[in-house]
């Protein structure tokens, strides 16, 4: 019934044509509006067909030659709609079962894609001491929901501050020693990179705090703790840390690096308690690294999640 009356649309057209052109007969005013008229027409009906003729067999058809034709885009595309047209008949069910075997394969192409770009990472060796240049540091990481600071002893009592985790984060830590000839070395800055795609990706930069203090008052800044001051002692511990959500901490390796120059500096204050600390001072790292620049510009001194490290 389509067919017919594209038919009759046609001849409609072709008269209309014929009797606007000079010669063929006397010019009506109307016959422009009439041809606009007959061309949206047609242009409904030709649409009409078309979506009539994309039965679920046909349609079932254009998907496989496509796919032979590695055009696996269309072919997706093709599949999506054949699954939202129709999902009882045979060819349906077999399209998307298609469609769904074209999704798997694309998921493990590309989840092999990522983990052969990952594998040069195996060549960032990781290790507890690293090299910068004012000094050494050895460091230990971990995870977990407690940061804990600042400790020191009141007689035969062991006191401590923390910090706790909020819900859906975790901390990552790192029990880290600093050993250094200068009176007043700047420490490197220990960033937190996850591995995603062949690339380091950065989200989070940990922030010093001192491991321990002689004691109380030494905490409160009543006297000085020599211990914690490199103009008296080489070395000196430290307890950082940063919080990350989780989502960001699992499913993928968690490199800690250091950077080879030093950029936290020691600041006083009369304020606070302690009132020695160290902050950043043009502490910025980029926001992605490959193996070359990870090599060059920082020590690796964690690694997290190592078994997804394959």
């Amino acid at each position: 019934m389509t067919i017919k009356r594209l038919c009759n649309l046609c001849s409609r057209l072709v008269t209309v044509v014929v009797a606007a052109i000079p010669g063929c007969t006397a010019p009506d005013a109307s016959l422009s509006r009439q041809l606009d008229s007959l061309q949206q027409e047609l242009t409904r009906a030709r649409q009409t067909i078309a979506e009539l003729r994309a039965t679920p067999e046909i349609m079932l058809g254009d998907a496989k030659r496509l796919l032979a034709q590695a055009d696996t885009v269309a072919a997706r595309r093709v599949l999506t709609e054949l699954g939202q047209r129709d999902s009882t008949s045979q060819y349906a069910r077999e399209g998307l079962r298609i469609l769904a075997n074209l999704v798997e394969h694309e998921r493990r192409a590309a989840e092999e894609a990522r983990r052969i770009a990952n594998l040069g990472f195996r060549a960032l060796r990781v290790a507890a001491t690293a090299a910068f240049d004012e000094g050494q540091l050895r460091v230990s990481v971990s995870r977990g929901q407690r940061w804990i600071m600042d400790r020191y002893s009141t007689g035969s009592l062991a006191s401590w501050h923390y910090r706790d985790a909020v819900r859906g984060s975790d901390f990552v830590l790192a029990d880290v020693t600093v050993s250094s000839p200068s009176h007043n070395p700047m420490l490197p800055a220990i960033a937190v990179y996850r591995l995603e795609s062949g690339s380091l990706r950065h989200i989070g930069q940990m922030h010093y705090e001192f491991y321990r203090w002689r004691d109380y008052g030494s905490y409160l800044g009543n006297y000085s703790d020599y211990g914690n001051d490199f103009a008296h002692t080489r070395a000196v511990r430290f307890a950082a840390g940063v919080e990350l959500p989780e989502a960001a901490l699992d499913g993928a390796p968690i490199f800690v690096l250091a950077s080879k120059t030093g950029c936290h500096v020691r600041t006083e204050s009369r304020y606070g308690s302690p009132e020695v600390e160290y902050q950043p001072q043009n502490c910025s790292v980029p926001d992605a690294l490959d193996v070359s620049n990870a090599q060059t510009d920082f020590s690796a001194v964690g690694l997290l999640n190592r078994s997804l490290l394959r």
